[in-house]
């Protein structure tokens, strides 16, 4: 019984599985991810409003200007990016 606390049961020494998620290549990995995550929805969909507003313009209205999805396209992209930046900073973040 003397011998069971100079040897314990179980093991003291940790081995990680997936490796220290407080090195740096995991903030770096954050602000690249934050990065695209700003500049694709901008340059994707933003620059191309007009291409998309083209295609979704609904052809069967007669003298219509713009269709309701042709409005809130661009919208419902931002939204989407948007979110999707604020919950990756909030999960880097904490």
């Amino acid at each position: 019984m003397e011998d069971s606390i100079e040897h314990p049961r179980i093991s003291t020494n940790a081995i990680t599985a997936i490796g220290n998620i407080y090195h740096p290549i995991w903030s770096y990995l954050a602000f690249v991810w934050l990065g695209v995550g700003v500049a694709l929805p901008f340059h994707f969909f933003i620059i191309a409003d007009p291409y998309f507003r083209y295609k979704l313009h609904d052809s069967t209205v007669f003298n219509a200007s713009i269709s309701t999805l042709a409005l809130s396209y661009e919208n419902i992209v931002t939204l989407c990016s948007s979110s999707t930046n604020l919950i990756t900073i909030i999960l880097v973040t904490f």
